[in-house]
């Protein structure tokens, strides 16, 4: 997927469409994103949507940043937290894998999916995540993702607000700027395959 394809498939895309443009101005060239070399002005806007996050190791990766919107839907402040430890057993070897192939290839990645609550409700939520070096003199790696969280859908009673299930919807790798990134089999799903 290419970030014009990612900005056309979103149902959000003026927003997704400034995302890619800040992260853009980052990559000097063709080259990863620099944490220091983005625009924070053109991100402002979105930042309460927004996680960063650094690779230690396969087995961890810290939240360093969590917007204000992010905070509010976990009900507490993730920073310094390993995310690997907020995601379902069943699922960690996919996010371990995803990881990898965004730091390893280089790629981003396009994920949409649906929340499923007590009440009934459904919400769909996509998010975007980048790799970053801190600057061009490092090799520490972030994350920065874009949490985009859509209108609820279905019965509106009154429930528990904790979600029943998530699942996914599409998930897509996309090109950077390093060509058109593979599948690892570890991600078990396919990548795009003709319109969703």
């Amino acid at each position: 997927m290419t970030f014009d394809e990612l900005i056309a498939l979103s149902s959000a895309p003026d927003k997704v469409g400034a995302f890619v443009s800040a992260y853009r101005t980052s990559q000097e060239g063709r080259s990863i994103g620099q944490r220091d070399l983005l625009p924070m002005r053109v991100l402002a806007p979105m930042l309460a949507n927004i996680t960063m996050t650094e690779y230690v190791d396969n087995d961890t990766i810290i939240f360093r940043i969590a917007g204000e919107n992010i905070t509010d839907r976990l009900g507490f402040n993730p920073a310094g937290r390993n995310t690997l430890d907020l995601i379902a057993q069943e699922k960690r070897d996919e996010a371990v894998a995803l990881h990898d192939v965004i730091i390893n290839h280089p790629c981003g990645s396009y994920v949409v999916y649906e929340s499923v609550f007590q009440s009934g409700r459904r919400a769909k939520s996509e998010s975007i995540t980048f790799p970053l070096r801190k600057d061009a003199s490092t090799d520490t790696f972030f994350f920065l993702s874009y949490h985009l969280h859509h209108e609820a859908t279905g019965f509106t009673e009154v429930g528990e607000p904790t979600a029943l299930g998530l699942s996914e919807i599409l998930k897509e790798l996309i090109d950077i700027g390093f060509d058109y990134p593979e599948v690892p089999n570890a991600l078990n799903k396919p990548v795009h395959e003709p319109a969703v």
